[in-house]
């Protein structure tokens, strides 16, 4: 048996020195030689989140070499019998994940079709490609054809004694039955996918000419884009139909530059709100200075998908609730508001999938959040209660003879799907009888059965109501908002700027200390890091090119705006000085009670106006922009968008400027609004055609 160390959700650098970015790392303890191979992979990526849909390249690292050299695809099972032969002497071995464009793939590709480099060794033709490669190649096939090998560049031995080869071999790295065999099939499959691109080359040519017009797309010109939760590219191809198989609408949030010379400073001048058309943001004549003339602001694009609660969650009928139980959790959750949420929303379907019942969650203090109030001060007990019977049971006391004691903590950190939980956890539940747990951030909630997933959707968007003195004082600031109004959720305070790891120019002196004191170890990345990490979208953007992006948007600048956030945003009058009808709670509310509130009461406050807004736009993905956007496809509200920050800094990073990037920002939210990209979580949810 062995380990697979799994390094996914990463990027790789080019050569040389490359290195593996932003990735996360996954071990799978016990794997036996006999039964791995590629299907047993795909299901252990499908437990870290990868579905059939995304491009996928995997790469084992041969044990004691660099990534530099030592990378070999593992795309077969020939290919898993070569990584097998090293578990005699490397009980732990590494593969690393690559999806959407490989640049280790491509390194390899250059290099083959680079002479002169020391790269192609020989030329075989013919009847030598069989002999060289095997049937599986071409062999079965008949196909003749030109071949060429790569020459391997050996590396020293590791320390420890490698496989042991065939008699014919030099015993240097990889074997040498690999060397033809896989070589030749690697040669193929690029050869293959270099083909594959040109045709995506002339697809794109064919139905991605720019039209000169700024139309709404038409039901039958639909954009379709690979699956966002899983996969971070953001390459749109457009089709002639409406996909049957559409992705996740929840994709990373994108991109973020802060250059002073590509976001002009625009006067504060816009045409009113038109009340008569049930709110809409624009008027057809109004227009802002400085923006392209598109017409309508981006609400009135015509929507092709919309997301809503699935009958089956909503119908009701499920397998009945057993008569006995096998014990009790209580779910401990931890941080703002909306993350202790997700952590109990994922522990009532972690509960009704071992059949417990579940015991009121524990909200855990935490001071960084400047928080000491629990479930029972935000939520209404006793219709969460109430509101959750038929899917599972719940309880506010325990029974008598295990009351007196604590329960027993239950790790699941590494849990993420249905058999993780049953195999591992419900051990500890049947022997003691009282558990807690805290569910892994990454859930598999699709491989849940259906009443594990109904009891999760339950408790999630249909049984948390806040207690009735917190949704009094919600009310009353919902009241004193103008109508129509935009919630504006918008993230750039020194700490979540420090966090991030991201470098910005031209930021008040101010601003610039107060991230400093909050970065501690967490230095911001410089070089070639830097620019891919900006480029995939992890840069918070400044209030001034919030402003500007709503700008391209045509959001009118006398909009109504609640800013729902906390205290601490820096370089805020970046979007005041464009925006000057902004509102905060604080600025709106008085009063002994609001000055007492804490963290959670607060950010419920921000959460119960923001899923009642008009309209609502994020500049971040967080926990509260998640459960937002969910709510309020509940609640049939679909005026909701994610500014794209990947889209930003691609655009600015090609050198667009005013008018050119407006346009292009433009386009592509209206890509994401008319998709619904980013209305509701998919473990609920169901997409309906229009």
């Amino acid at each position: 048996m062995f380990t697979l160390e799994i390094h996914h959700n990463g990027q790789f650098t080019s050569t040389p020195g490359r290195i593996y970015l932003f990735g996360d790392t996954d071990w799978f303890d016990g794997v036996h030689c006999d039964v791995f191979s590629m299907g047993l992979l795909g299901e252990m990526l499908e437990d870290l989140g990868y579905t059939d849909r995304t491009l996928v390249y995997t790469h084992f690292r041969l044990p004691g070499e660099s990534l530099d050299d030592g990378l070999l695809p593992l795309k077969s099972d020939e290919d898993v019998k070569t990584l097998v032969e090293y578990v005699p002497f490397f009980t732990q071995l590494e593969l690393y994940i690559e999806t959407g464009v490989s640049i280790v793939e491509c390194e390899m590709m250059d290099r083959m079709m680079t002479k002169g480099k020391g790269v192609v060794k020989e030329e075989i033709v013919d009847d030598d490609v069989n002999e060289a490669a095997g049937k599986g190649v071409d062999g079965e096939t008949g196909n003749s054809g030109k071949l060429l090998l790569l020459e391997w560049h050996k590396t020293s031995q590791p320390d420890k004694a490698g496989p042991v080869y065939d008699s014919d071999s030099d015993n240097g790295f990889p074997p040498t039955f690999y060397v033809g065999k896989m070589i030749a099939n690697h040669s193929k499959r690029l050869s293959d996918e270099f083909e594959f691109r040109m045709l995506l080359v002339e697809i794109d040519q064919e139905f991605m000419v720019e039209d000169s017009s700024e139309d709404s797309l038409e039901a039958t010109d639909v954009v379709e884009f690979d699956d966002a939760y899983y996969d971070d590219t953001n390459t749109f191809l457009k089709k002639q139909h409406l996909p049957n198989d559409h992705t996740n609408p929840f994709s990373h949030p994108e991109n973020s530059r802060y250059t002073e010379d590509i976001i002009p400073h625009v006067e504060a001048a816009a045409g009113p709100w038109d009340k008569e058309s049930g709110g809409r943001l624009m008027g057809k004549g109004d227009h802002t200075p400085g923006i392209p003339d598109s017409g309508e602001e981006i609400w009135s694009a015509k929507r092709v998908l919309d997301w809503r609660p699935c009958k089956w969650w909503l119908q009701g009928h499920f397998t009945a609730l057993p008569a006995k139980t096998n014990g009790y959790i209580r779910v401990d959750c931890y941080g703002g508001l909306n993350q202790m949420r997700r952590d109990l929303c994922d522990g009532v379907g972690v509960a009704r999938l071992l059949n417990a019942t579940l015991v009121l969650p524990k909200f855990e203090v935490a001071a960084y959040w400047n928080e000491s109030s629990g479930f029972t001060d935000v939520f209404d007990v006793d219709y969460f209660i109430q509101q959750l019977k038929g899917f599972i049971e719940v309880v506010k006391e325990l029974p008598a003879e295990i009351a007196s004691r604590e329960p027993v903590r239950v790790d699941c950190s590494k849990r993420k799907g249905q058999f993780d939980y049953v195999e591992t956890v419900l051990p500890s539940l049947l022997k003691h009888r009282y558990i807690s747990i805290t569910p892994a951030m990454s859930q598999r909630r699709d491989r849940f059965p259906l009443y594990g997933k109904a009891a999760l959707c339950q408790a999630c968007y249909s049984a948390l109501r806040l207690t009735s003195a917190l949704e009094k004082k919600s009310n009353e600031l919902l009241e004193a908002i103008p109508k129509p109004f935009l919630a504006l959720h918008l993230r750039f305070e020194p700490d979540m700027v420090a966090y991030s790891q991201c470098e910005y120019n031209g930021l008040l002196p101010s601003s610039m200390e107060a991230i400093d004191a909050s970065r501690g170890e967490r230095k911001p990345w410089t070089g070639e890091t830097a620019r891919v990490w900006r480029s995939r979208g992890k840069c918070p953007l400044t209030p001034n090119e919030t402003a500007f992006i709503l700008q391209s948007l045509s959001i009118p600048t006398n909009t109504h705006i609640y800013l729902a956030a906390g205290d601490g945003i820096m370089e805020l009058e970046g979007l005041t000085s464009v925006y000057t009808n902004v509102v905060t709670k604080s600025s709106l509310l008085s009063g002994e009670d609001f000055k007492t509130m804490h963290g959670n009461t607060k950010a419920a406050l921000d959460y119960y106006v923001s899923i009642n807004s008009d309209a609502y736009v994020a500049t971040y993905f967080g926990n509260m922009d998640k459960m937002v956007a969910a709510m309020r496809a509940y609640k049939g509200l679909y005026k909701t968008l994610f500014l794209s920050r990947k889209a930003f800094a691609d655009f600015t990073s090609q050198g667009l400027k005013g008018k050119e990037l407006m346009k292009a920002l433009r386009k592509a939210h209206r890509d994401d609004y008319v998709m619904g990209r980013g209305s509701a979580l998919p473990d609920c949810f169901c997409d309906i055609q229009l």
